[in-house]
């Protein structure tokens, strides 16, 4: 659910040039699951996305975990001339 949602003009945050990322979780959350979500997103965003990562501990979430992406540069799909045109 973080890296695609419909209230995104394309869908996804595929290609994006930038991304925060933010993990919130309780005192059982491993470092392991935050790096894998962090992966995740890598893989999902491309090689060349640009990474910031932030992880942090609430008592209260103990067996939850909140995942926050602010994602940049993206790029629109070009469209042609043509289907400018009414």
């Amino acid at each position: 659910q973080a890296v695609q949602s419909p209230l995104l003009e394309q869908g996804s945050i595929r290609g994006a040039t930038q991304v925060i990322l933010n993990i919130t979780g309780g005192n059982d959350l491993a470092l392991r699951e935050a790096t894998e979500a962090a992966s995740l997103i890598q893989r999902f965003t491309g090689t060349d996305t640009d990474i910031t990562f932030g992880a942090v501990i609430k008592e209260e979430l103990e067996g939850v975990a909140r995942i926050t992406v602010i994602a940049t540069g993206l790029r629109e799909e070009e469209v042609e001339e043509e289907e400018l045109q009414p």
